[in-house]
């Protein structure tokens, strides 16, 4: 079998939303499974260049396009409640179980999908042996302004469904200007968040940031300091916060979308190693 395609499938959510998945394999019996979440706007393909990498290092590697993202079902960017999105995330997990019933599990989450991540990581904790976050969305690099958060806050309200551009550009995400333009021509690619995906977003990166009950998974985040979409010095005070089970790995020269960058295998390198110390103490 070809390790460098993904193999699809697709996964039904609690409420019944068809979903579209994709999953990788390395050569090997795999050390771990590596469950990924995207962020806003993305899609589980994005990750084929991260799936590569980790099959490399001998782990297979599972994602899932939330509803309302890639080939998935549903209004694109909007999803009725943070439980959809978990659901979705869970539909991932009961696959990795299926495809790989006794094999440790880890996730991995970019910008939004960071958060969800790391929610489902607290979740699952007994299952879910750590969770690695680049860029997450604990806080906006720049504010709403009042004005519109007061609007979002009205429409979540009224008008739940209501859906505005993030206004994030492909130069924010990616250095190379190659890859930016592959973003901005990917089909699948969206720009679109409803009021009420805003408001319980971004109620649970303040949750997260705030909350210092104490959160027993390992956890890696790894954020550029000069990412204009996602607050770095949010994801440093969480790491504070949660310093017995976090460890924070600033970075210079990187843009939002992390997994896209040039030269990154650097920090793949890294991602296994943790991972490795903790299979090690397992």
């Amino acid at each position: 079998m070809n390790n460098n395609s993904f193999i699809g499938f697709t996964a039904i959510s609690e409420d019944k939303t068809q979903l579209n998945g994709n999953y990788l394999l390395p050569k090997g019996k795999p050390k771990a499974v590596i469950i990924i979440v995207h962020g806003l706007g993305g899609h589980s393909a994005r990750f084929l260049q991260s799936a590569r990498l980790f099959a490399s290092q001998n782990y297979a590697s599972v994602s899932i396009d939330l509803r309302g993202h890639g080939e998935s079902e549903g209004k694109r960017g909007h999803a009725k409640n943070l439980e959809c999105y978990l659901n979705d995330i869970e539909a991932a997990i009961i696959k990795s179980n299926e495809l790989f019933p006794d094999i440790p599990k880890f996730i991995y989450g970019n910008s939004m999908g960071g958060i969800l991540a790391l929610k489902t990581a607290i979740n699952h904790s007994s299952l879910i042996k750590g969770a690695i976050l680049t860029a997450p969305w604990f806080k906006l690099t720049k504010p709403i302004h009042k004005g519109l958060l007061f609007i979002l806050k009205t429409l979540n309200k009224i008008h739940p469904k209501f859906t505005i551009s993030s206004k994030v550009r492909s130069s924010q995400l990616r250095s190379n200007p190659q890859s930016q333009e592959e973003a901005r021509q990917d089909p699948l690619v969206h720009k679109r968040i409803s009021a009420r995906v805003f408001c319980f977003i971004n109620a649970l990166g303040h949750t997260l940031l705030t909350d210092r009950s104490k959160i027993s998974i390992p956890i890696l985040i790894i954020h550029g300091i000069s990412d204009t979409v996602t607050d770095a010095k949010a994801s440093e005070t969480f790491s504070l916060l949660h310093k017995e089970t976090c460890c924070f790995t600033p970075l210079k020269n990187t843009m939002h979308e992390i997994h896209m960058e040039e030269d990154n295998t650097f920090i793949y390198h890294n991602m296994d190693k943790w991972m490795t110390n903790i299979l090690n103490k397992i």
